[in-house]
Parts: structure tokens; sequence; C-alpha cells
């Protein structure tokens, strides 16, 4: 039976180990490694993208991310997901090259964690003075995320989307 992860646990690994999330129940112990200069890793989480929705991963001008295939009905909720190689928090914006400490906006939890989700109901959110439309009604979200070491993403990820243009006649 796994037990839950306590300071003293984690402490007891090494020097370089800090536990994080503490009293959230998401307790982790991350290594805090001097030497840790890298920013974290951000793939696509396909496991929580809302169905019948399917992504496909891209590069644009060196930055990685991923298009949402189908166009999504404009309020319609949908989630989004991303995993790190290590615990992160990690912030949006609709706007490409912002430095993550000026984004406004969570991506998912503010805490360390290797996966973060988001559920968003389109186009509410995109209802912003400073959003971003880009050709064909395409969207793009702007993500960068930050490890347990301040180690900040210099390069956006992003998920791109197009909403549904048919008139919403409910």
């Amino acid at each position: 039976i796994m037990k839950p992860c306590s300071e003293y646990k984690c402490k007891s690994l090494g020097a370089n180990c800090m536990l994080v999330n503490k009293g959230s129940g998401n307790e982790t112990c991350v290594s805090v490694n001097v030497n840790d200069v890298t920013s974290p890793i951000i793939k696509p989480d396909k496991e929580v993208l809302t169905p019948p929705y399917t992504l496909e991963e891209v590069q644009d001008k060196s930055n990685p991310g991923y298009t949402i295939k189908e166009n999504i009905p404009a309020f319609t909720p949908i989630t989004l997901g991303i995993e790190m190689d290590e615990p992160a928090t990690c912030k949006y914006d609709v706007k490409p090259g912002t430095d993550y400490d000026d984004m406004p906006t969570v991506f998912g939890s503010a805490q360390l964690l290797y996966k973060q989700t988001v559920t968003l109901s389109l186009t509410s959110e995109l209802v912003q003075e400073n959003v971003t439309k880009t050709n064909n009604g395409e969207y793009s979200f702007y993500i960068r995320c930050v490890d347990a070491n301040n180690n900040k993403n210099m390069r956006d990820y992003f998920i791109r989307f197009k909403v549904d243009p048919t008139p919403d006649l409910t």
C-alpha cells in the first residue's frame, strides 16, 4: 500500500529533494538540484481531450504544440490537457511571445503537477480585448510552464483550434 509522501520521507531521499503542494493531497517529492537548468518539456495529454475531438502534434516556427482537428461549436465546453516531464505550474495567454511572469491566466492548477488540464467554454473565454484571431477563424493558446527550480519555458507551446462558424440557434 502506497503511503502519502511526507516532508520527512522526502528529505530522507537527499538534500536536493523538496516536498511541493504541501497540504493539498497532491504532495510530490521533487528534485531541486542546482544543476537543473532545463525548463519543463510540454507534450499533449491526449487522455483528457473531450471526445469526439482528436489532436495532431505540430511544429510552428520551431515551437511545438497541437491542433484540434475538428471545429468546436461555440460555447461548447472542451477539456484540454498537457503533460510535462517534471512537476510544473503553467500559464497561458492568447498572444504569442508573452513571458511566463506576464501571462494572465493559470493553465489548470497552480500546484506543481505532471499533468495540467483546463475546461473551457469556447468562445466565451475568447471575448477578451487581447485575443488574437488568426487566419480562417483559427485561435491559439500559448502556454509556458515553470518547474520547482523556477526554470521557465522560453518558447511557447501552443494549442490551436477552430470555432465552428455555424450560428448557434439554441
